[in-house]
């Protein structure tokens, strides 16, 4: 598969736990990545665990299940009093691995959706035009050189 169609981006899978949606260890999921409006539940979705800085999370692919929404009553002028957070899980499609609940912090995010499941003898990676330009201006040394790899010891 060739595209260049923004919004899309790939990542591996490493495990077993959506073996019932057909995904496999060492798979390569296309995910669809925009500002969502709601949740789909009938998706595999891409979430991250935010970590302590941006992007340094634990990622997963699991469907996202909201048992409870967001309660809350209002006083009589309007004002939202006495609210619960809504219950969320994460549910895998391989029956072994258990359910996981959403911790309402707010430290997951909701990366994207999958696409597409592509085989490992399906997907050749290559670098983009600008990667490769990148990696050419990269400095490199020799061996033995300041700032270099070291020669190995005899």
């Amino acid at each position: 598969m060739r595209t260049f169609r923004r919004g899309l981006v790939a990542a591996g899978f490493h495990g077993d736990s959506m073996t019932g949606d057909d995904i496999r260890d060492r798979d390569t999921g296309i995910f669809e990545q925009e500002d969502f409006e709601y949740i789909d539940s009938r998706r595999p979705a891409l979430f991250e665990k935010t970590g302590g800085e941006e992007d340094t999370g634990a990622w997963a692919v699991k469907r996202i299940v909201i048992h409870r929404p967001r309660l809350y009553t209002q006083n009589t002028f309007g004002e939202n009093i006495h609210w619960d957070e809504p219950l969320i899980e994460l549910h895998s499609s391989n029956r072994r691995i258990p359910t996981s609940q959403l911790d309402p912090s707010g430290q997951y995010r909701l990366r994207g959706y999958l696409v597409r499941v592509l085989r490992p003898e399906n997907v050749k990676l290559v670098l983009l035009p600008d990667l490769q330009d990148l990696r050419q201006r990269q400095p490199r040394f020799r061996r033995g050189t300041p700032g270099g790899p070291k020669s190995p010891r005899h």
